[in-house]
């Protein structure tokens, strides 16, 4: 008994001393922190070139993929050295605090294509060499956010595809049940449940089975049902409103291909209502400081988190850092 209560009194020093170590870290909300959506699945990996995909892709397990916030891509041969010696740094002080000793890391850099669209520069630094115990601690926080450097750490495979599909503009309303009935309505129609067939059905040989065939219409419904919509507080010259939607779905399918192919679909669609004009989709706005394709910058949640001690939502200026309470937000509906 003696020795039982000796071990836990060193387990609980030991937290001790790592919540002092971490400190420095925003601690993590009540809530959790807020998602930071994917565009598509693979995004992290698919603009990296050829080569360095395949050796990415080759290197041993355990290993996490890191981004690090308010960091475009851009001036790599400049800023990839120095991002990558501060993530070292950062892992190896979140080691030390959970009591590792001899920490072992290697950080790699990005390698771009030889021709990419400015907004694919790929910005994902692959974190190996590391135990087991190192991923699973980073990928289970999953921001660690410091004054220096602020990261998301990411499995390296996601089992889970995207929820988000696309953002629609037109609407007149902010009330959101009526932008979900006009989703859900067209989604149901059945000329539209017929054409999500034949797309899951066209690409996913998971579909082609018998038995999932049919039960096909059990899978669409689910996918339907599981629709939610998220309001942004878009706002033109002289704030006036201009709302749109964000709209997710869970993925019916495993298929990559699939997954695209139905998404296109679904965005290729009008979204009309009788009262509160016609949704179309619009391109998805990734944000510049935490990279979610789900907002502009201007509506990040991040830096209205409390203690927060990441970037703010505005860029720093001549003038100083812009008050981080001044940043709009979204809101679920």
């Amino acid at each position: 008994m003696e020795v039982k209560n000796r071990n836990q009194q060193m387990v609980s020093a030991t937290s001790a001393v790592a919540q002092t170590k971490l400190a420095k870290f925003t601690p993590v909300p009540e809530k959790g922190f807020p998602m930071i959506h994917l565009a598509a699945p693979g995004q992290l990996v698919t603009s990296l070139s050829a080569t360095a995909r395949a050796e990415w892709i080759n290197v041993d397990h355990p290993k996490v993929l890191i981004r690090v916030f308010d960091y475009d891509g851009t001036d790599p041969t400049k800023i990839n050295p120095i991002l990558t010696r501060k993530i070292e740094r950062t892992i190896k002080e979140i080691a030390t605090a959970y009591n590792m000793r001899n920490v072992n890391c290697a950080v790699s850099p990005p390698t771009p294509a030889e021709t990419y669209p400015i907004d694919t520069i790929p910005n994902a630094f692959l974190v190996h060499q590391i135990t087991g115990e190192i991923r699973d601690i980073l990928v289970g926080q999953r921001i660690w956010s410091s004054e220096p450097i602020t990261l998301e750490a990411r499995p390296f495979v996601e089992r889970a595809f995207p929820t988000l599909l696309f953002n629609l503009a037109g609407f007149t309303t902010t009330n959101g049940d009526i932008v979900h009935n006009a989703i859900y309505s067209l989604w149901s129609d059945p000329e539209v449940c017929h054409m999500i067939f034949v797309i899951l059905n066209n690409n996913d040989p998971f579909f082609k089975q018998e038995a999932v065939i049919a039960n096909s219409p059990q899978i669409i419904t689910k996918f339907i049902n599981s629709m939610t919509i998220e309001f942004l507080d878009y706002k033109v010259a002289r704030g006036i409103e201009t709302p749109r939607y964000n709209v997710h779905a869970d993925s019916p399918t495993a298929h990559p291909g699939a997954w695209t192919s139905l998404r296109e679909f679904l965005t290729s669609l009008k979204y009309p209502t009788s009262l509160h004009g016609t949704g179309a989709a619009t391109y998805l706005s990734s944000c510049t400081l935490c990279h979610s394709a789900s907002h502009p910058r201007g509506l990040c949640e991040f830096p209205n988190i409390p203690n927060w001690n990441g970037p703010l939502a505005e860029p720093k200026s001549k003038g100083g850092p812009k008050n981080k309470n001044n940043a709009m937000k979204g809101k679920w509906l």
